[in-house]
């Protein structure tokens, strides 16, 4: 067989196709036009591709893992997470914490298990919710029918689909936000004194933790301003009709941009603060007992020269000539211990690495436990 005869089969194989196809049952058939592999489908997978690294990346940059010493096999550990597939079923475990808790009578079948009520505690919840993100996975075949879509075919679903994977996501960084809350504080603008006295503070710049903070509210953005786009789209297509033009368009798309941008402006302090004058969105069932805090900063002993920072911390740590009249040396231990090689960081400075009597703009010293106050002397005290 010649190359013309091979080649005259090849085309007739391919005309044969093309017809059984045309021929065939309308749901085989595309309505859509595809694209090609190259550069449509490369670029945008790359781009795809591209963004999750990124991501990825700039997480691992914000949070650094730290080598810790090794594993002790007879310690528990400190925090025990589940693989990470599952995390979005942990999420909702947690995420049962903060649900209603009942108690509903079993009746005749709990009486047989020995079980007359059911506590319908965290528990029960993880394990109803998990089943709705499950049970979604099975449903894509019973919608779109029997056959495979691209999302170019059906953008709705394609998007619904993307929401999906959004959700799964974040609730499973909400499962591990004990663990982001560790590592969140590795900040230069965040200290502490450890076990052995030592100042050390965190080795990320401040504006990381903000963009971190940011990210969240930067996509409710995008949610809020498809939500206000779409909305108007579709009531002026329902009242102007064929009136609607390219020019139309780009004014609701302007128009939901900008209201987008103020809604997002004027809301940030509401979400920055953690809705805390919002009573954390009923998060918080009794946020006057807030108000009633009395934990406070103190002034701290540290070891001079010693900690990651103490270059940094030299000339505000007071010496024990200057300090020697606050509660905080009542403790100290005179006989064993040296002291020009301690000194005093005052509590002013703890005050921006923690949260204190968060409803009070002034710090008060109630307990008298840095001994700035002295009734006896009328000192920092009224009569």
């Amino acid at each position: 067989m010649g190359v013309l005869d091979r080649f005259g089969r090849i085309a007739d194989t391919y005309m044969s196709e093309k017809d059984r196809l045309l021929e065939a049952d309308p749901e085989r058939r595309r309505v859509f036009v595809g694209h090609s592999v190259w550069p449509t489908e490369i670029l945008r997978d790359s781009i795809i591709l591209a963004a999750m690294v990124a991501v990825i990346t700039f997480y691992s940059w914000i949070i650094p893992p730290p080598l810790h010493s090794a594993a002790d096999p007879f310690a528990q550990a400190g925090f025990v997470f589940p693989d990470w597939y599952v995390l979005f079923s942990y999420g909702y475990l947690r995420w049962g914490e903060y649900l209603p808790q009942y108690i509903i009578p079993a009746g005749p079948i709990g009486e047989f298990f020995g079980s007359p009520v059911i506590a319908w505690n965290a528990g029960w919840w993880g394990a109803a919710l998990t089943g709705i993100p499950v049970g979604i996975l099975a449903l894509p075949p019973f919608i779109i029918g029997r056959r495979e879509k691209r999302g170019v075919e059906d953008p709705w679903f394609a998007s619904a689909g993307a929401i999906y994977l959004a959700h799964v996501w974040f609730i499973s960084v909400f499962s591990i936000n004990i663990f982001l809350e560790l590592y969140s504080k590795d900040l230069t603008n965040y200290c502490w004194s450890d076990s052995h006295n030592y100042l050390f503070c965190g080795r990320q710049a401040p504006w990381t933790a903000e963009l971190f903070n940011a990210i969240p509210w930067i996509l409710t953005g995008i949610f809020i301003f498809a939500v206000i786009y779409f909305a108007v789209r579709w009531f002026a297509l329902k009242s102007m009709g064929a009136r609607i033009n390219p020019g139309t368009g780009r004014q609701i798309a302007i128009g939901s941009l900008v209201a987008t941008v103020l809604i997002s402006v004027v809301a940030w302090p509401v979400y920055d603060g953690g809705f805390w004058d919002y009573g954390g969105l009923g998060a918080m069932d009794e946020v006057e007992d807030l108000d009633e805090l009395r934990v406070q900063p103190a002034d701290t002993l540290v070891h001079e020269g010693k900690g990651n920072v103490w270059d940094d911390w030299a000339d505000d740590c007071l010496p024990y000539s200057e300090t020697q009249s606050l509660a905080v040396w009542d403790g100290f231990d005179f006989e064993h211990e040296d002291v020009t090689d301690w000194c005093v960081i005052a509590a002013i400075h703890w005050s921006d690495w923690g949260i204190y009597q968060p409803t009070r703009k002034v710090i008060l010293d109630f307990a008298g436990e840095n001994g700035h106050a002295d009734i006896d002397t009328g000192r920092n005290a009224g009569g």
